[in-house]
């Protein structure tokens, strides 16, 4: 039978429901507070996170991809002036 016609079946759904995304909070409130807490003993800690500096990231990827393409512009052969036999 379809759980819609069990107003008790709804209920259990819901707390459980209910109780997933108590600890889905917690969890993410201990997170947050072990983070601002690191960043209050560390204060250089905040720099190393990977919060921002998204500019920098694109302009090293376009340098990294610059190499490369130098990299094989210089990695074609040379023509060979001997035949093969």
């Amino acid at each position: 039978m379809p759980a819609e016609g069990h107003p008790e079946v709804l209920s259990e759904h819901r707390r459980v429901g209910v109780r997933l995304l108590r600890r889905l909070v917690i969890y993410h409130a201990a997170l947050a507070a072990c983070l601002l807490l690191a960043a209050a003993v560390f204060p250089d800690f905040t720099r190393h996170l990977p919060i921002g500096g998204v500019s920098k990231l694109v302009e090293a990827g376009e340098l990294a991809a610059g190499k490369a393409e130098l990299g094989l512009t210089s990695l074609k052969p040379a023509s060979s002036t001997t035949s093969l036999r």
